[in-house]
């Protein structure tokens, strides 16, 4: 839900291939890529476009502006978000947090209650894991988060046979894609303890109403900006606002750098997300432009100008009469 278009897929599969060296290591999993547009393949890669993504700018709820950050809680976050954006109502639903069908624990202490759950190893002399199974009802999404207490320093996860790679912060929960239209299909979730203590904070499995999404990012596209000239300065373009209680909301970073023009007449810039660069606009159609110069270049120039007209002052000859 950050607009992120293209996801690069790694082919390379290190217990296949005679090649030790292997260049480019997955950061995480996406299951979804089964719903995304192939656009290129490569030796190592495989390239797929987000049929979802809107665009680096789009009309939002004006909402939006009072979306504070929700730090270690990214579910609950990207559900304010669309609900911010789209103007939807705060209690909407799109995550369902789902039980699983049987939990094994092996050479471990049980737990009736997983989320929180400290685990010991049983027998220090023995391997130790905890074995996951669900069945998907529908061929939704599925998704699980994980504590900055599961990184790999304490446990390797196992989606079937192969490594469940995720990317790890260590300090902030992350949420990994298992599973996508397998309804009925039983998945399998392994953790392999890498210590003899493992806390399950944060572990919690989700589905996701793919329907409802996708509705609500189709809304979102319907009022994304469609930039017609770019370069690494400058940007402009149109874009239609469809209600009269929108904002227009980017994702590029905020700065003091960047001018916003909505229909050639310059207009305030502020921050929304603690991060992006947003301004308000009006309903209908729009050409918006973004132009980006350097904070206190200008005083820079100036100064540096300053100092060139004293040097050239000292460094005129004096004539002696």
């Amino acid at each position: 839900m950050l607009d992120m278009k293209y996801y690069f897929h790694q082919k390379n599969d290190r217990n296949q291939s005679n090649d030790s060296h292997v260049d480019l290591d997955p950061l995480t999993e996406s299951y979804n890529l089964k719903d995304y547009k192939p656009v290129a393949d490569l030796n190592q890669t495989a390239i797929y476009q987000n049929p979802y993504a809107t665009s680096l700018g789009y009309g939002a709820n004006k909402a939006l502006k009072q979306l504070k950050p929700f730090y270690n809680a990214p579910i609950t976050y990207q559900t304010s978000w669309l609900n911010a954006v789209t103007g939807a109502w705060p209690t909407t639903a799109y995550f369902q947090a789902q039980n699983f069908s049987e939990v094994i624990f092996q050479n471990t202490n049980t737990a009736t209650t997983l989320t929180g759950a400290k685990i010991s190893r049983l027998d220090k002399s023995k391997n130790a894991q905890i074995i996951f199974k669900f069945i998907p009802k529908s061929d939704d999404p599925y998704y699980l988060t994980l504590g900055n207490g599961l990184s790999s320093d304490y446990v390797d996860f196992y989606l079937g046979n192969r490594k469940l790679n995720h990317y790890e912060t260590f300090r902030h929960v992350v949420v990994l894609n298992v599973g996508n239209l397998q309804k009925n299909q039983e998945v399998t979730i392994t953790a392999r303890l890498k210590k003899n203590n493992l806390y399950l904070n944060n572990f919690v499995l989700y589905s996701l109403d793919k329907q409802t999404v996708t509705a609500k990012l189709k809304q979102v596209q319907k009022q994304a900006w469609h930039i017609k000239k770019y370069n690494q300065r400058y940007l402009t373009g149109s874009v239609k606002i469809l209600d009269n209680d929108q904002i227009f909301t980017t994702t590029i970073p905020y700065s003091k750098g960047w001018q916003a023009y909505v229909d050639g007449k310059q207009v305030n810039t502020y921050k929304v997300q603690d991060t992006f660069l947003a301004f308000d606009i009006g309903k209908g159609k729009h050409t918006v432009t973004l132009k980006y110069w350097p904070p206190y270049l200008n005083l820079g120039l100036a100064l540096s100008l300053c100092a060139w007209m004293i040097l050239l002052l000292l460094a005129r000859p004096v004539h002696k009469f």
